[in-house]
């Protein structure tokens, strides 16, 4: 049936968009905790490692920001309730913020 054909797409999409968001909060951890380990590694003083995971948090945030991306490009294109979408776009944006944060700590 059409309907239930549409159905199954609605879900498709917030399925996937959570799934995204997953990713999304776990990519964020690894920021938290790669920011922690540059500082403190830092602040022992070694700073070529520290470099290191700074160089490696850029990738960490690239990522991060990729994935964000896609749960933005899915919610645009239908998944949820639009009451919904503006929550969720908010809870990335936010924690885009995070990441952004993190990063600044180790430059």
């Amino acid at each position: 049936m059409v309907v239930d054909g549409a159905l199954k797409m609605i879900f498709k999409k917030e399925k996937e968009a959570m799934d995204l968001m997953a990713k999304h909060l776990d990519k964020v951890k690894e920021c938290l905790k790669t920011a922690t380990i540059t500082v403190e590694t830092y602040l022992k003083g070694d700073v070529s490692e520290a470099e290191f995971f700074a160089h490696r948090m850029e990738e960490i945030e690239t990522e991060a920001n990729y994935i964000g991306y896609g749960i933005c490009d899915k919610l645009y294109n239908g998944a949820y309730l639009p009451i919904l979408r503006g929550h969720i776009y908010s809870i990335v944006k936010r924690l885009k913020k995070v990441v952004a944060g993190a990063k600044t700590c180790c430059d």
